[in-house]
């Protein structure tokens, strides 16, 4: 079980890079809809997201108030 969950997510991971990699840095201040993130701040979103799951493998708990965030501004 563990395999295929990893297997998933380092699908996701490549997605995810090829997306990331493709966000002009001169647009990561717009924001969607006014109550929404910017686009910068859904892309750390996404980021972190990966890093949590990865939390999750490599350490028997898991603590978000312990983990470190990558922001961009």
């Amino acid at each position: 079980m563990k395999q295929l969950i990893i297997g998933d997510v380092m699908h996701e991971l490549v997605s995810t890079r090829r997306i990331l990699a493709c966000l002009p840095e001169e647009h990561m201040t717009w924001k969607p809809h006014v109550k929404s993130m910017t686009l910068g701040g859904l892309a750390t979103h996404m980021i972190n997201l990966l890093n949590w799951q990865v939390a999750i493998f490599l350490y028997p708990e898991f603590d978000l108030s312990t983990v470190p965030n990558r922001r961009k501004p």
